[in-house]
């Protein structure tokens, strides 16, 4: 499903110039339109629909308008499908924001999956880009990951991926000391496996170590 998301904006818009209130659910469904269609422009739409509760919220005080963890996480995937020239950086920045943003109590329960979910979709996207500084990106979001939710409290899989996720991105630099970074991700894996009690390791690491050692000099 592609859905039409230039009509939900209409929609949408015409609802706020008849000095109605949108529902939460009014704005998901524009966010998750531009989703589906993997836009060039999806990224900039979502940050204006984004823009705009924020707007409506600060005014009204509605309290369902704010924007909640699951809107930026739409946001961050509407980047990703848009393939845009700029849509790992435009990712980046809205996972940071999620990443430092003072979030009320009663988004501390999605906080975790969403922010996990969203890291590893932002990684995988620096990791295969051609950008120099790729590999820090990663590494930066896996301590910016570690400092928020903590590394212990993430699913095994999912902490598996994410440095998975930095090691390939080390693999792709092509630089003359990427194995000792990716040495040093490796010990800090197994320490924290081992530290679980966890002896299996997720198929993407191999395919990162593969994509490693292939690249070392």
């Amino acid at each position: 499903k592609r859905g039409r998301p230039r009509e939900t904006d209409v929609i949408l818009y015409r609802v706020l110039n008849k000095g109605m209130l949108p529902t939460k659910t009014n704005f998901e469904s524009c966010l998750n339109a531009w989703v589906s269609a993997a836009n060039p422009v999806s990224g900039q739409r979502t940050e204006l629909l984004i823009l705009k509760m924020q707007e409506l919220y600060e005014t009204t005080k509605a309290d369902h308008l704010r924007p909640d963890v699951h809107c930026f996480a739409r946001v961050t995937a509407a980047w990703i499908n848009s393939r845009h020239n700029y849509a790992a950086a435009r990712a980046d920045t809205i996972l940071r924001m999620m990443l430092t943003n003072n979030w009320p109590p009663e988004e501390a329960g999605k906080l975790g999956k969403a922010l996990t979910t969203t890291a590893l979709q932002v990684m995988k996207m620096w990791s295969h880009s051609m950008e120099r500084d790729a590999p820090e990106k990663c590494h930066e979001i896996l301590e910016m990951i570690r400092d928020r939710i903590g590394t212990e409290n993430m699913p095994v899989d999912v902490l598996q991926k994410v440095h998975a996720a930095t090691i390939f991105a080390w693999a792709r630099s092509g630089r003359s000391d990427l194995m000792q970074h990716v040495q040093s991700l490796t010990t800090t894996l197994e320490r924290e496996l081992l530290a679980r009690g966890e002896v299996s390791r997720h198929l993407s690491v191999y395919h990162a170590l593969f994509e490693a050692y292939a690249n070392a000099a």
